[in-house]
């Protein structure tokens, strides 16, 4: 019997900095798996499916990540959702695939509805299956012409496998398996199970499935998670179960022989049970006794232990992360969380900086905050980051809230008064409490706020969201720096042409020049640092030039930086003031 075609589809886009500017190294995940973007899950799927004889005498399947160049954006997207083209539809189409897989996320979804109803019009006979946590939204994903003929929410191994099994028809019902009949009514024969014993699971590692790049592997150590956060859909099973250390240490041998650099621990944090963190450590000394590589991870600071941390230390960290979220008691409730007592974070925070210095975790729009509570929250952590005595933090990843399909949320939100974008990352547009006039001036407060502190800021995350005219949020941000000169001044023989604020790490703007003779220029403006070098330094800021300059160019460069460095020397006060006003 001939083998059929599934492909196992990973969506992602490919991030470009139109500033030129760069990104900061720490405060989050995507920064290190971007470079060779893979889906973890879908090779999972795979090395499950493989390894059953008799799905593999039926069913060649197949991975395939497609990335896109970030060039274009979505109507009404972020800016952070993937976006797929004909051509990507070709290379789906190539092999003349039977059934054709996605592994969907909120970032793609858009991108995979779109390439599901192209199939459907290429090529009617092809089935699509949706996973990944977009699909917790069943309902949802299956409702309109570009849904798919199947979905599977929460781990798909088992439920997949009986969808292979029973030849991938839509008209067999699976368990766990949402579909469409009739091209209207949903069915559920029943919940899917789970992978209860984790050893069963084959490595997509030692099966050559995935060649992540030096600084891209993920690794999972253990499912299911025990909280019930609002906000999270990261694991909706709350089974939890460990893979084997001897599944683990065998993977990291991998790594090591593969020149692998950097691990990506996926799970939702360590340490939930006493003994995981011994655990790990070890198995992690025995694969690498050298060292050679470094972990990225989380933990949930309420529970670190002085014990753990003293094992932890034996690892190189790239980077530790905590969700602190909010100091507002009230947004905590509304979450499903538990206050947060400044005295027992800072005593954590303490413990955990003999790690590595961690990256701190908030939410901006929470329900039950408001802008004060998000100033009162940032300013706490400035605090914390001046004073001499207080434990060193790595970076603050400001996130715009999230309100994810299958979240506590999600089910809450028309009571909460959320009010999300209607496609793509559901970020938060408003609520009563932090109307979106609020949320634009917590953005502002952030720039200052990134002026003042010795704090590296990342993000924030939905950027696209708050700033929907980038060139005019840019302009207003940076103008307060350059009155009385406006767009389309001449400076020395140059025309200001614009500017674009910079919300990432160090960076505050860039303002762009142009010549007579159509030369560019670009001036940077970073966070004043006595250690980086730069052409010159004002009260706030390191001031230079960015981006490849001709030498012939140079002669008339030095006059543009310098008016610019008087310029902004003479204005740096009313920026202050002026951002001061707004929050």
């Amino acid at each position: 019997m001939k083998q059929r075609v599934v492909l196992l589809v990973g969506v992602f886009r490919k991030i470009a900095d139109p500033a030129g500017a760069g990104t900061a190294g720490l405060g989050g995940y995507i920064d290190d798996l971007l470079e060779a973007p893979y889906s973890l899950a879908a090779a999972q799927l795979k090395a499950w499916c493989d390894a059953d004889p008799a799905l593999r005498a039926c069913w060649d399947l197949r991975l395939m990540n497609l990335v896109e160049d970030g060039g274009r954006a979505l109507a009404g997207g972020s800016g952070e959702e993937a976006v797929l083209e004909e051509g990507h539809v070709d290379l789906l189409l190539r092999d003349e695939p039977a059934v054709v897989c996605f592994s969907a996320y909120a970032w793609n979804v858009d991108a995979v509805r779109w390439a599901i109803a192209r199939l459907r019009a290429r090529r009617p006979g092809v089935v699509t299956v949706v996973g990944g946590r977009a699909a917790e939204d069943p309902v949802g994903l299956l409702a309109g012409e570009d849904a798919p003929d199947a979905v599977i929410p929460g781990e798909a191994e088992l439920p997949f496998a009986a969808l292979l099994a029973a030849g991938c028809s839509p008209a067999v019902p699976v368990p766990g398996v949402w579909r469409r009949e009739g091209g209207a009514v949903l069915r559920l024969p029943g919940p899917g199970a789970i992978v209860e014993d984790l050893s069963a699971l084959p490595s997509p590692f030692l099966a050559g499935l995935v060649s992540p790049s030096p600084r891209g592997m993920m690794l999972e150590l253990a499912r299911g998670c025990p909280n019930d956060c609002g906000y999270c859909a990261w694991n909706a099973c709350k089974t939890r179960r460990r893979r084997p250390g001897d599944a683990i240490e065998a993977d990291l041998r991998w790594a090591v022989e593969h020149g692998v650099r950097h691990v990506t621990i996926v799970d939702s944090a360590l340490g939930y049970e006493p003994d995981q963190v011994e655990e790990f450590v070890s198995t992690v000394r025995r694969a690498d006794p050298d060292r050679a590589l470094s972990f990225t991870y989380n933990l949930r600071h309420e529970l670190v232990t002085d014990a753990e941390v003293e094992r932890l230390r034996e690892l190189p960290a790239f980077q530790v992360l905590l969700g602190m979220e909010t100091l507002g008691s009230a947004a905590m409730a509304e979450s499903g969380r538990r206050p947060l007592e400044p005295a027992a974070f800072e005593a954590a925070l303490a413990r955990i900086a003999r790690i590595a210095p961690p990256v701190v975790g908030v939410v901006l729009g929470l329900p039950g905050d408001d802008l004060a509570g998000f100033i009162r929250t940032m300013e706490y952590l400035g605090r914390l980051a001046a004073h001499p005595g207080a434990p060193r933090l790595g970076a603050v990843l400001v996130s715009l809230l999230q309100v994810f399909p299958g979240t506590a949320l999600h089910a809450r939100r028309e009571a909460l008064g959320l009010r999300l974008r209607p496609r793509g990352i559901p970020y938060l547009v408003e609520h009563p409490e932090f109307p979106r006039a609020d949320l634009r001036k917590a953005l502002r407060y952030l720039q200052w706020f990134r002026l003042r502190y010795p704090l590296l800021v990342k993000g924030p995350e939905g950027l696209g969201t708050l700033v929907e005219e980038p060139a005019a949020e840019g302009w207003a941000l940076v103008a307060p720096l350059l009155r009385p000169w406006s767009s389309g001044a001449s400076v020395r023989g140059w025309t200001l042409e614009g500017a674009a604020s910079l919300f990432d790490g160090v960076g505050f703007g860039i303002l762009r020049f142009r010549d007579a003779r159509g030369r560019e220029a670009a001036v940077r403006l970073d966070r004043r640092d006595e250690a980086r070098p730069c052409f010159a330094r004002t009260g706030l800021f390191n001031v230079y030039s960015t981006g490849p300059v001709p030498d012939a160019v140079r002669p008339a460069l030095e006059p543009l930086m310098d008016a610019v460095v008087r310029r902004i020397r003479r204005n740096e006060p009313g920026l202050l003031a002026a951002i001061r006003r707004e929050t």
